[in-house]
């Protein structure tokens, strides 16, 4: 259960990431 709810937390701290990259670079390429 333990590691499960680890595993959860490394995806759930990927996918922000993810999203924040994506964010920055879609703003740093409608940048003119």
């Amino acid at each position: 259960m333990m590691i499960a709810f680890l595993v959860f937390k490394e995806i759930n701290v990927l996918k922000i990431a993810v999203d924040v990259g994506f964010v920055v670079g879609i703003t740093a390429a409608t940048r003119p």
